[in-house]
């Protein structure tokens, strides 16, 4: 999942930059939103969740 953020942070970076020379605000500001996004994701969700996996994972272990 990480490496299609990294694929998909690329295509924001092009997309990004032919919004500026077009000076396109809003889907400049759309690329901003997503990166800041797919970031908060890796950043704060994935681990968020994996660390749930594995507490809910402990849980099942002792109660067999």
């Amino acid at each position: 999942m990480l490496q299609e953020h990294v694929e998909i942070v690329k295509a924001l970076d092009q997309l990004g930059a032919v919004a500026k020379k077009a000076k396109k605000k809003n889907v400049i500001e759309f690329v901003r939103k997503l990166k800041l996004h797919a970031k908060t994701e890796e950043d704060l969700t994935y681990p968020a969740v994996l660390m749930a996996g594995k507490l809910l994972q402990q849980q099942v272990t002792h109660q067999v």
